[in-house]
């Protein structure tokens, strides 16, 4: 959420709170009974879009990372077990196939170092039986299969948060004009009614409507209070 939309949240806790302190003014009245109902819900559904808002693509990118070093450590292992075979029998077509070091496949894009690493993979295991001379084990090459499996399986995880978290910010927009409207057309009208039996809890609810601004976060700023009219609460 932005800084305003936190101000609005905070404003709309604070009606929330005002009126459960006062249920049994608001209980004998059934509309406005439901209309805080609503109001709530419509509450309950900004902060749990906030929470999905709010997933943190660090830890992703982080774990996407470490699995792609993986990747490129293990392959690359191969690669010159590889590599020293296919020296040692002239083979000069097998050797360039596999010609990457560790840092030329940690450093290549997420959507091709798979199929690079897979050919290194494919290529020891057709020679597996040669190999095992090498020291080059079928556990070793499983491995590596996993780590690419691992990679792939996970490699559009940042992408997916970050789609979520675009569709929850606009959701939240959404979540907000309708709340506000919701408060200013049904829950002010309906507590108008208590200008004339109950004063006191309505101007409670007058200043519980108030929208105080926190200034924004890289600046800290003096709070500022913007009083709601009697028209809007009307």
């Amino acid at each position: 959420m932005n800084d305003t939309q936190e101000d609005y949240l905070s404003m709309f806790n604070v009606v929330i709170e005002r009126c459960e302190e006062n249920i049994d003014l608001i209980s004998p009245i059934p509309m406005l009974v439901q209309t805080l109902a609503d109001f709530k819900a419509k509450v309950q559904e900004i902060k749990d879009t906030a929470m999905e808002q709010g997933t943190v693509l660090t830890g992703i990118a982080e774990e996407k990372r470490n699995l792609k070093r993986n990747l490129a450590y293990r392959s690359n292992i191969t690669a010159k077990i590889v590599s020293g075979y296919a020296s040692t029998q002239e083979n000069l077509v097998l050797k360039a196939e596999v010609d990457y070091s560790e840092y030329e496949l940690f450093t290549m894009r997420d959507e091709i170092i798979h199929a690079h690493c897979q050919n290194i993979h494919d290529r020891a295991q057709e020679n597996i039986a040669a190999l095992a001379d090498c020291g080059l084990t079928p556990q070793i090459i499983a491995d590596m299969q996993q780590a690419i499996t691992d990679f792939e399986d996970f490699s559009a995880a940042p992408t997916l948060a970050l789609n979520k978290r675009k569709i929850a910010t606009e959701t939240l927009i959404t979540l907000f004009v309708e709340t506000k409207q919701l408060l200013r057309e049904r829950m002010d009208t309906n507590m108008s009614l208590f200008k004339l039996t109950d004063m006191h809890f309505y101007r409670l609810y007058k200043v519980s409507r108030k929208l105080r601004k926190s200034g924004g976060r890289k600046r800290k700023k003096k709070e500022v209070v913007v009083e709601v009219s009697d028209e809007e609460i009307k």
